[in-house]
């Protein structure tokens, strides 16, 4: 818990200073996500999550329920999910991280536009799915047996998705938690993709392929008495899956696979660097030409001119791997 607790309270602070200083970040976007331009909160949405509520509710679609899984299967063959994209994390960060551990890690798949977090016998599944408009929206679905299941959107993941890590838009984000010797110990890490040393990288998930790096921190205990820095940690426990780790009763895939979770952390920073060059768009061309412009001046239109414009530059950077660490 003594984890969890730094971890949410790192991203209430983080979430308190993206607040108070906004406009200061020339990186992150610069407003509220419910400024009349963006309306996160009130606009209309028509991500696949979305959608497939339209299909249960008009009963074009349903959802299978397993006793075991509940609503996984059903919404990952709903969404188009595949299987085989499931990466295992046992960090606790998630809304049930109470729950999670290296005995029963978090279980997560995606897709281009979609990914569900499933937490063997949680209270609910956890979605975020891609809207061309809005970004990324959150919801949940309780995993209880119902005739027309229903996704709630769920602004409370906003707690720890929306920060500087995302740009200051809602989003996702890949951790990593660096072990620790003990209890006491200050937690460390924070969110990685394509351009962290990959030494760095995977506290807290499990790692399976046969072509892994001998040098990561995944596929190690949270609390060990040798944890060390990533500089100082020997090599990682090699694994071709997760077999004689856990009970992997109700899990789909006994992989946790380094591809799938090298595609993850970069569409997750990715799919944040896309909602923010959309949300500048809009905010830029906000009122154009109205009277609540009329003051700002000719400055104040170059200055949201020169953030859209570095937005897109960040995001095509990014596209193209500029900054990413040799393999």
């Amino acid at each position: 818990m003594f984890l969890r607790t730094v971890v949410v309270i790192t991203a209430l602070l983080a979430g308190v200073s993206v607040v108070a200083a906004r406009a200061q970040r020339p990186d992150a976007f610069g407003q509220s996500r419910d400024h009349p331009a963006i309306a996160y909160s009130s606009g209309p949405v028509t991500d696949q999550v979305s959608a497939l509520n339209e299909r249960l509710r008009s009963g074009a679609a349903r959802l299978a329920f397993d006793p075991e899984t509940g609503y996984l299967r059903g919404a990952l063959d709903a969404l188009g999910i595949a299987v085989d994209s499931q990466v295992l994390v046992f960090s606790q960060t998630s809304s049930q991280a109470a729950m999670i551990d290296k005995s029963n890690p978090r279980a997560v798949y995606f897709s281009d536009t979609a990914a569900i977090g499933w937490v063997r016998r949680g209270s609910v599944l956890e979605l975020a799915a891609q809207d061309p408009r809005q970004g990324t929206i959150f919801y949940t679905l309780h995993q209880s047996s119902t005739a027309t299941p229903q996704f709630q959107r769920d602004n409370n993941c906003l707690r720890c998705h929306l920060s500087w890590d995302t740009r200051a838009v809602p989003g996702p984000l890949v951790l990593t938690t660096h072990p620790r010797k003990n209890e006491r110990e200050y937690a460390s890490g924070g969110a990685v993709d394509h351009r962290e040393p990959i030494r760095n990288r995977w506290g807290g998930w499990f790692v399976t392929g046969s072509r892994v790096p001998a040098r990561h921190m995944g596929n190690r205990a949270m609390l060990h008495p040798d944890a060390a820095d990533p500089e100082h940690t020997p090599p990682a426990p090699k694994l071709a899956s997760v077999g004689g780790q856990f009970d992997a009763q109700g899990y789909p895939s006994p992989h946790s696979d380094i591809v799938a979770l090298l595609v993850l952390e970069h569409q997750a920073h990715l799919t944040n660097l896309l909602t923010r060059a959309g949300w500048e768009a809009r905010y830029a061309a906000y009122d154009v030409g109205s009277p609540s412009r009329a003051g700002e001046g000719a400055a104040a239109d170059d200055a949201r001119g020169a953030r859209v414009r570095g937005a897109v530059d960040e995001m095509v950077d990014y596209m193209l791997f500029v900054d990413e660490v040799a393999l």
